[in-house]
């Protein structure tokens, strides 16, 4: 996979997106979003401190973090199998804020990197999901407009109930990927 400087391909693809490079997009910005407001739902009702909400956090993190490079334009380069709205036709993506900027910066040092940094104890959330839920909208209206041809029905945009199973299987694995089936000596 190669590199290509930021402002070779953010927002100006080299081609059209396909309908199923679109359907892709917008089904991992569907999966992407439900689980940012489900983990963060998980935090407000888990507030004591233990690895397992440590791991939830950093979740939540990485997922915003996805978020925020998939609807604003940053300094990183990108790879050219890279996905985000600006390939979208019509479809605008802004510079980064500096505040939102400052926040993905944290979560690079202290979520995705091995760093010295001091770890972070109070994350603020709020403006990154209201910065995301503006996006979201506009997104929203915009897909209502798609063309009769290239329909796509995008629910992620209003807030979801955090009652249920999930849909998405993105990003896992199956138990027996994760914990073997036999215990070490070859017994259920």
């Amino acid at each position: 996979m190669s590199k290509v400087e930021p402002e070779a391909t953010m927002g100006k693809p080299t081609k059209p997106l396909s309908d199923s490079d679109r359907d892709r997009l917008l089904t991992a910005i569907e999966y992407r979003w439900e689980m940012f407001q489900r983990l963060t739902e998980w935090l407000r009702k888990n507030p004591t401190d233990s690895p397992i909400r440590s791991a939830v956090l950093e979740s939540l993190l990485i997922h915003g973090r996805v978020l925020l490079d998939a609807f604003f334009k940053g300094n990183e380069k990108v790879f050219d199998d890279d996905l985000h709205v600006g390939m979208l036709a019509g479809f605008e993506r802004p510079k980064l804020p500096d505040h939102l900027g400052a926040w993905k910066s944290k979560v690079n040092k202290c979520a995705a990197h091995l760093t010295n940094a001091e770890k972070e104890s109070d994350w603020k959330i709020g403006h990154v999901a209201e910065a995301l839920e503006g996006r979201l909208s506009r997104l929203g209206e915009y897909l209502r407009q798609a063309p009769p041809d290239r329909p796509y029905v995008f629910a992620a945009a209003p807030p979801r109930s955090f009652e249920g199973g999930f849909g998405a299987t993105f990003c896992t694995l199956p138990a027996e990927h994760i914990m073997p089936s036999k215990d070490p000596k070859g017994e259920k």
